[in-house]
């Protein structure tokens, strides 16, 4: 769990929007469109602060292109943290560490969310996530679009790491992206936020 240190920024990207409440995380804030994400229901950080840039820059556009009123727009935010995972590991919550390898067992757990959870919402069944981790850390399934549920299906009928890892594109520009996701609320008091910073979308 080299990652895992009191000393590593995580960073997460968002928008001015949401940045009077961000001091309150709440990691299973209900959505009106609850979503299947790689680890469940979360609060997601990145060591990877060009990530967490992207990612903002990415909702500040969707938020500005879509939104129903063109009164009001938004600007990229990242806000960096800093987590003491020295008094996570004495509390003993559950830590589910991937690292960066694409294993069996990850593709697993990338199923249970993104597939299971996703069957569990549409059926109106959704109560939480199927996992009982309060952190999990891995990389990122979703860098590019493309049909993540039918790659995901397919390798667990025909369990080919490498086909899948392909499928997936877990490299965006040669570079593997990260996520460390929240799921327990008990863990937010032991986040503390370092800075913010906001960002400008290129014209």
């Amino acid at each position: 769990m080299e990652l895992l240190k009191n000393e590593t920024i995580w960073y997460h990207g968002t928008t001015t929007q949401f940045e009077t409440t961000i001091s309150n995380i709440e990691v299973a804030r209900k959505r009106k469109r609850q979503k299947a994400l790689d680890f469940g229901t979360g609060f997601y950080l990145t060591s990877n602060k060009a990530q967490a840039v992207a990612w903002a820059k990415r909702k500040a556009s969707t938020f500005n292109r879509y939104k129903e009123s063109k009164v009001v727009s938004v600007r990229p935010l990242v806000i960096s943290y800093t987590i003491d995972f020295n008094k996570i590991v004495q509390k003993e919550f559950l830590i589910n560490y991937f690292g960066n390898h694409i294993s069996e067992e990850f593709l697993d757990f990338l199923y249970l969310n993104r597939v299971e959870l996703l069957d569990v919402i549409k059926d109106g069944r959704y109560k939480g996530n199927l996992h009982q981790y309060s952190l999990v850390y891995g990389s990122v399934a979703d860098g590019v679009s493309g049909d993540i549920i039918s790659t995901l299906t397919s390798f667990k009928e025909h369990r080919d790491v490498e086909l899948t890892k392909k499928g997936l594109a877990f490299r965006i520009n040669g570079v593997m992206e990260d996520q460390l996701c929240i799921c327990n609320q008990d863990v937010v008091q032991y986040i503390k936020e370092e800075g913010r910073e906001y960002c400008e979308i290129e014209e």
